[in-house]
């Protein structure tokens, strides 16, 4: 094999999936600085981009902090209902709802996973409360939980939520809402699609990313290589070695055995919770085999001694929203062993 047959062959094992990364650290990123980063042509970079975004159905997004748009906390929950309504009523139902960001039916201990993001708390409250009115011929079974702090990934969120934001002014609405559906498009056609010039667009982004709104430009996979799709919770009665051993034998099992030929990582959301649960997660597995080994019974095994509790469904369909399905690296868990590496005895993982 020649040199010139071992780089084409190089780029097309590892260049569709180190794009993928690239982009969800930064999905507004040129192809002439990928090409710079990559060595590799503007040409190439276009071509495999191209490939990507039609393959794995590319969704590019930003990702934003919800709390700085004036609005409650996050929480998910989680439903099992004696009789499961029709799809098309929570679909037509859902839509209109802008509290909820994304929807996904189960099959497991529950049918229906619910995204939400509250004005505030006492309409959250309200909310919630005419949601369990409305359904309540279906004999639904409501666990929640608050999202306390999102160790990896994130939940995309629907643009009409943003239009209810009190904290930015309209031009900024205009410009967020548009990202929301599109964090690629280029400066020109933003401002073309908000009416605003590029000096008040350019103005605006770096204002919302100075003041934290806007946290990163980033994607989501909606049709990964991967298609086991899985929510499962975790409950545990936490001693006095969780901190320092149990989470790391995890993060070893996990960040050691991780493909990097892959269009998304196993685990997509890693969230402490409060509430119902303890944390929640949303993985994508290749198949029944690697979902055995690296998906809730994993993580019953190392918290064995803590008597793990864990509920489970496989995502069967997306009624509203997003997949939050990416192409993660696990930055914040590698810095965890890193960090841990260094100081085994004092480091504290959660700090």
């Amino acid at each position: 094999m020649t040199a010139s047959d071992k780089e084409r062959k190089n780029i097309e094992e590892h260049l569709p999936y180190n794009l993928l990364r690239r982009l969800y650290l930064n999905s507004r990123i040129s192809i002439k600085q990928l090409s710079e980063e990559f060595g590799i042509s503007d040409h190439t970079i276009s071509k495999y981009l191209k490939e990507c975004e039609d393959k794995y159905k590319l969704y590019y997004t930003v990702d934003l902090d919800t709390s700085l748009l004036g609005f409650s906390d996050m929480r998910l929950i989680a439903i099992k209902f004696e009789k499961v309504p029709d799809t098309l009523l929570l679909k037509k139902r859902f839509e209109k709802d802008y509290f909820i960001q994304n929807a996904y039916f189960g099959s497991g201990d529950f049918n229906l996973i619910i995204h939400v993001i509250p004005l505030s708390q006492s309409e959250y409250t309200k909310w919630l409360f005419k949601f369990r009115v409305e359904f309540s011929n279906y004999k639904p079974k409501i666990k929640v939980v608050t999202l306390d702090d999102l160790i990896d990934g994130f939940i995309p969120i629907r643009k009409n939520l943003v239009e209810k934001s009190n904290r930015i002014n309209n031009a900024e609405k205009k410009i967020i809402t548009t990202l929301i559906d599109n964090s690629r498009i280029r400066l020109k056609e933003l401002a073309k699609e908000t009416k605003l010039s590029q000096m008040r667009v350019i103005y605006s982004i770096n204002k919302l990313k100075k003041t934290g709104v806007i946290k990163r430009f980033t994607t989501c996979v909606q049709n990964p290589d991967k298609r086991i799709f899985l929510f499962y919770t975790l409950v545990i009665t936490p001693n006095k070695d969780h901190h320092s051993i149990l989470l790391l034998k995890l993060l070893n099992k996990i960040l050691g055995e991780e493909d990097e030929r892959q269009a998304t990582t196993d685990y997509s959301v890693v969230s402490d919770t409060s509430g119902h649960f303890d944390s929640v997660f949303f993985c994508n597995f290749k198949d029944g085999d690697i979902l055995n080994s690296r998906g809730q019974h994993l993580f019953e095994k190392v918290w064995e001694s803590e008597y793990p509790i864990t509920e489970q469904c496989v995502l069967t369909d997306l009624i509203v929203g997003k997949w939050p399905f990416n192409a993660n690296s696990y930055t914040e868990w590698h810095k965890i062993m890193e960090e841990y590496t260094r100081n085994p005895i004092t480091y504290d993982v959660y700090k």
